[in-house]
């Protein structure tokens, strides 16, 4: 698990992040234009163990990818929704999830909803949303419709 952005200081009531996957020793593709290691100048691989913030986004995306392809008509915010309501906070054996920059138990101002489940395809719980919920959250919170327009 990777740090995760504070939380949002326009609208805290919403939760970032949504969801966490994993960033930590990840075997991934490498391009064979440089080494493994910047000190490394002749070795070149096809895969390499990478750690790194941006390393859950392809997990994420293919997970996202498999439920558009087993559910075509699904939206967006229900793919989303799929994910985040089948996270979980706990391992296995019911301990908390940690967090990886201090080892301690970790809050959702951490994980999100959760770690991204493998049983996504079947949510049974989702919540689809459309661009007029959206605007309401905008009102809700005191945009004026100017403020709105011009964000559009």
């Amino acid at each position: 698990m990777t740090p995760s952005p504070p939380p949002n200081s326009i609208t805290p009531d919403i939760l970032k992040p949504d969801v966490i996957a994993p960033g930590l020793n990840i075997l991934a593709a490498w391009s064979g234009n440089s080494g493994p290691t910047r000190m490394d100048h002749k070795r070149r691989f096809d895969f390499n163990i990478i750690s790194d913030t941006s390393m859950p986004y392809p997990r994420v995306s293919g997970l996202a990818a498999l439920l558009k392809g087993a559910h075509p008509n699904w939206s967006p915010a229900a793919i989303k929704s799929a994910l985040i309501t089948t996270s979980y906070s706990t391992y296995a054996n019911g301990q908390p999830l940690l967090d990886s920059t201090n080892g301690k138990a970790s809050s959702p101002l951490v994980h999100g909803a959760g770690h991204v489940p493998q049983k996504a395809l079947n949510p049974g719980l989702m919540y689809d949303i459309t661009s007029d919920d959206y605007l309401n959250l905008l009102c809700g919170i005191g945009y004026t419709e100017q403020q709105i327009a011009d964000e559009a």
